[in-house]
């Protein structure tokens, strides 16, 4: 019997320090749940798919005169006309279907089609007929793929931005309003932009839906040129659409 009265203020003490206790240890466990909670939400997305609205520049080609050359060496060449060419500026769309391979990196297949209006305005004619300008679409059909690393550190809002740059390459085909084909090769780009989340959840199928904005430096290498001989071309591009995760 002494041991029993001995044990038994031991328990009472013990249960009432757990009581005492008991709302604390509710409060931390909610703390860790939280958190949890967030940091799983904070993890992107296994896949994901972006559509987008694609914008790029355009290339000045410069002027070019068009000559006979003369039977006597001492005399200049006769300018029958001169030309100058531009190549407008394009839009169409763009569509990437991104793997997260960590939650810093990603690889992206993308594939693009823009229209751009070729301009070649003619002027100073030898017989002295009016300066006219041709016009002629040109569509450029990409493909490729780049890597994404995104800039987790440089978060804003509370996380929901998300600056990310990005690097790859890939073929682009360039063709004229018959679908011939006027040029091909390759293409490299590099640049970056920010991903805006709307809303994320740590399950299901859907689990991201997010705005998403970019911009390039693009390089193409035996691009369009008038004068029938690939070239290389730097122009720009910017992309605005939406994404969603998977």
């Amino acid at each position: 019997m002494p041991v029993r009265r001995g044990i038994t203020p031991a328990v009472n003490l013990m249960a009432a320090g757990f009581r005492s206790c008991a709302p604390l240890l509710a409060g931390l466990a909610l703390v860790i749940a939280f958190t949890s909670s967030a940091q799983a939400q904070a993890a992107p997305p296994r896949l994901e798919l972006t559509g987008a609205i694609l914008l790029t520049g355009g290339v000045d080609f410069g002027t070019r005169k068009a000559t006979l050359t003369g039977n006597d060496p001492g005399n200049p060449d006769f300018t029958l006309f001169s030309t100058t060419t531009t190549l407008g500026s394009g839009v169409g769309p763009e569509a990437r279907l991104g793997i997260a391979l960590s939650r810093r990196l990603s690889v992206e297949g993308a594939f693009s089609w823009i229209r751009q209006t070729l301009d070649t305005r003619i002027t100073g004619d030898a017989e002295n007929a009016p300066d006219t300008t041709a016009t002629q679409p040109l569509a450029t059909m990409s493909i490729g793929g780049d890597a994404v690393v995104r800039l987790t550190s440089n978060g804003f809002a509370g996380g929901k931005g998300i600056p990310f740059a990005l690097a790859g390459g890939g073929y682009f085909s360039q063709t004229d309003d018959h679908q011939l084909q006027v040029a091909s090769g390759g293409y490299f780009e590099a640049g970056g932009g920010v991903k805006y989340v709307l809303s994320q959840r740590a399950s299901g199928l859907l689990r991201q839906l997010a705005l998403r904005g970019d911009a390039r430096v693009v390089l193409r290498s035996n691009a369009f040129d008038p004068d029938s001989s690939g070239s290389s071309h730097a122009t720009w591009a910017v992309t605005a659409g939406m994404s969603v995760g998977f």
